[in-house]
Order: structure tokens, then C-alpha cells, then sequence
């Protein structure tokens, strides 16, 4: 049976549940590229004339659905594109010749094209940057099969040493080789290889030292709070952003982006979509229910109210240069020169340290960080509360005692 629903997004492939009967969905307008969802199954299918003429049609799989329709249109590009040169071979002859030939480009190439689908831009470009540092160092033409057994595991081995471990970079050794280890993981699904290489750490991973965001403890808030306000201009965004930032609890990726349109008047709250930079969404977890909510406070609205005399006339509430937001770390270098233990992120601790202090739930401090705990495993398929009125309690019991504390607005 075939339906007429373009398939054309993952997101569209995504809300298929759940189906007895075999339905076949086109993927493209005009190609006969197929989603076949069968049960839980979905897999896309090739249904081309074969041998030529013979008015004879055959499915050529190209594989299961896996949040890849863009990887899985580039390789039906490439098929198309061999078959046409290739007109009296069995497409499915193509996985056997492009399997001998894959290289690290190819890898890295596809790859790159799946974790941009699923990823948030930012993300993806971190990435990126690590992949084009592999390729720089092995040579994008290397085939894959130097990769196979104990001598790609040497290979691996060796890249760590040189490009990280020799200059003490023990955690970007570690980041590097669990992306490469993701790389040949789906190269594998892809039957590209056979063995992953980067399965086994590198000893002198274990060298790293974590460390925790520096940030003073609670009993010495006071001093701080006055050292801030005494050195504070009330025309200065920047200024006015470090004590938003100190009363709102939120990251600062996404305290710089914060927009005008995003206060809600009538429920009086600030609403933060759920995609922006600092929230830590996944790239899937979009609409309403993602979004991040904090409960305004009079403390707030003085705040505020400063800041609009100042920026309301554009988008963002903390203009920075060329009429865009203010820099991530320019609030970041303003609490380390107040005081070297305090860093931006450490403020989070603090926060919490001192909510918990006055005996506000754990629970609802998470929420007020943006922290989505609760949403995890057996618990995170039943609680979609946003417990609201306790988290305005919190915010307000919060930025009264930043003001009782020494900060001034």
C-alpha cells in the first residue's frame, strides 16, 4: 500500500507510530525513493527498473532510518549516479564497490552531513573543527581499512601522542577520540568497516584533571555583592548584565541573548525558547514545553526597567557591539576581576549552595538553573510539571536577599 505523504524531513519520519500494515511513503517529488514503515520499522528502498527495459522493478535497500534522510539522499544521489554509468550492473553492486573504496574523507564527509541534522549549529562546528584537525593529520585520501585491527589502534594511538598528549591536552585527547570513536561506529553500521579503533582509551587519557567552575561559598556572598555594586555603572550594559545574571540563574549563553518579546506581560515571566544557545537542548527537544521559564520579581523589574531606558528600543536586552548581543565572556571577565575565585559559571554553584541553605528543594532549584533532570529516565515519562508558583517563591526569596546582601540596583 502507498501513501501519498511526502516524507521529506526526519522530523515528518520521526511521528510515525506504530503500523500493521506495510506502507510505502515517497520520499521526493519525482524519484522513486521510498520510506517502507512496517511495525516499527523504517527503512528506505530504492524501487527501480531492472535490467534495463524489462519493465521488471526491484528494491534496492539503502538501509534503516536512523535521523539520516540527509545522509541517506546523498548516497541516493551517488547510486543514481552509478547506475547511469553503469546502466547493465545490479545497483546493488554499488554498496560493493563503494565499500572497497570508502576513505576517511568519505567517513568524516558523511558523518559530518548526520551530526549537522542532529545537532545545534554550535555544536556541529565544534565538532567540525575536530574532524577537519583528523583529516589534516591523516590525509582525507587514507582508506579506511588501515583502520581495521591492532594497526588502526596504533594509528589512533599515535595521532593522540602527537597532536595532544605530547602537549599535555589530556581532555581534548579524550574528546577527540570519542568522536572518532562515533566515526567508525557508524562507518561499521554503514558496513563500511568491521573493527572500531578508538573503542580503547589511550592511557594517559586518565592524566586529565577535572576541574570544577571556581566560585566562592555562600557565607561570603556579602563581600562580594558590595564589591560589585561599588564598582558598577548604572548606565553601563555590560555592568547591568552581571547583576542580571547574578539574580536570574541562568547560563550565560543564554542571559546575553535574552530579547525584549521574550516577557511575557500578562503571566509576568520571562520565556526563553527552548533552542537558545545556553539551554542545552537537544536540537530535537523543541516547542513549548522546552522552553525555560523565569518568574519575574519587583528586584527584576527595577532591574529591568533600568536596562530599557537603555536598549528597549532594539531586539536584544543587552546590547553589545555592531547592534548584536553582549559577548558570552565579557561577564565572565568582570566577575574574575572582582574576585579570582568567582568565575561566571561558578556563580551556578553558588546559587545553589545558597537555595538549598534556606531549604528550597532540590528539585526545584534544578528548575530554576534549566537543569532537566527530572525529565530523565523512568520519572521523565510522566513529570511534565513546571511547578511554577514554588520556583516564583524561590526567585523571589532570591533576588530580595541578593539586595539584603549588598547588591544594588
Amino acid at each position: 500500500m502507498q501513501n501519498k505523504t511526502l516524507m521529506d524531513c526526519d522530523r515528518k519520519i520521526s511521528r510515525l507510530s506504530y503500523r500493521d500494515k506495510k506502507t510505502s511513503y515517497p520520499v521526493q517529488e519525482g524519484s522513486s525513493l521510498l520510506l517502507v514503515h512496517h511495525k516499527n520499522s523504517k527503512r528506505f528502498i530504492w524501487k527501480t527498473q531492472f535490467p534495463l527495459k524489462s519493465k521488471k522493478y526491484i528494491d534496492v535497500g539503502l538501509g534503516k532510518w536512523d535521523k539520516n534522510l540527509n545522509a541517506t539522499l546523498k548516497t541516493f544521489e551517488e547510486l543514481r549516479n552509478w547506475h547511469k554509468h553503469n546502466p547493465y550492473n545490479h545497483p546493488k553492486d554499488f554498496f560493493k564497490v563503494s565499500t572497497k573504496e570508502k576513505t576517511l574523507g568519505d567517513a568524516l564527509e558523511r558523518y559530518a552531513l548526520l551530526l549537522k541534522s542532529k545537532t545545534k549549529e554550535r555544536t556541529w562546528r565544534d565538532r567540525l573543527n575536530k574532524m577537519n584537525q583528523i583529516e589534516a593529520y591523516f590525509g582525507k585520501d587514507i582508506p579506511l581499512s588501515e583502520f581495521e585491527e591492532r594497526a588502526g589502534r596504533r594509528r589512533i594511538k599515535t595521532m593522540l601522542e602527537d597532536l595532544f598528549l605530547s602537549k599535555e591536552r589530556y581532555y581534548h585527547a579524550k574528546r577527540c577520540r570519542g568522536l572518532l570513536k562515533q566515526i567508525f561506529e557508524y562507518c561499521i553500521g554503514l558496513e563500511w568497516m568491521e573493527t572500531n579503533p578508538a573503542l580503547s582509551k589511550h592511557p594517559d587519557e586518565d592524566m586529565h584533571q577535572v576541574r570544577s567552575n571556581s566560585h566562592i561559598e555562600w557565607k561570603n556572598v556579602d563581600a562580594l555583592l558590595s564589591n560589585i555594586s561599588s564598582k558598577t555603572n548604572d548606565r553601563n550594559v555590560a555592568n547591568l548584565a552581571v547583576k542580571a545574571y547574578l539574580m536570574m540563574g541562568i547560563r550565560v549563553g543564554a542571559l546575553v541573548r535574552l530579547e525584549w518579546s521574550w516577557f511575557d506581560k500578562e503571566n509576568d515571566l520571562w520565556e526563553i525558547p527552548s533552542q537558545t544557545t545556553g539551554l542545552k537542548n537537544l536540537k530535537k527537544n523543541t516547542g513549548k514545553e522546552f522552553n525555560h521559564l523565569i518568574p519575574s520579581t519587583p528586584e527584576l523589574k527595577l532591574l529591568m526597567k533600568k536596562i530599557k531606558t537603555i536598549t528597549g528600543w532594539q531586539k536584544y536586552v543587552f546590547l553589545g557591539d555592531k547592534q548584536t548581543h553582549l559577548h558570552e565572556e565579557t561577564i565572565n571577565k568582570f566577575l574574575k576581576r572582582i574576585d579570582t575565585k568567582q568565575s561566571a559559571h561558578g556563580w551556578r554553584d553558588v546559587f545553589t549552595e545558597g537555595c538549598l541553605e534556606n531549604d528550597f528543594s532540590w528539585d526545584i532549584v534544578q528548575r530554576c538553573l534549566g537543569h532537566r533532570e527530572h525529565k530523565q529516565g523512568t520519572r521523565g515519562h510522566y513529570d511534565d510539571s513546571i511547578l511554577l508558583d514554588k520556583r516564583r517563591v524561590l526567585m523571589q526569596f532570591w533576588t530580595k536577599t541578593l539586595l539584603d546582601k549588598g547588591l544594588i540596583i
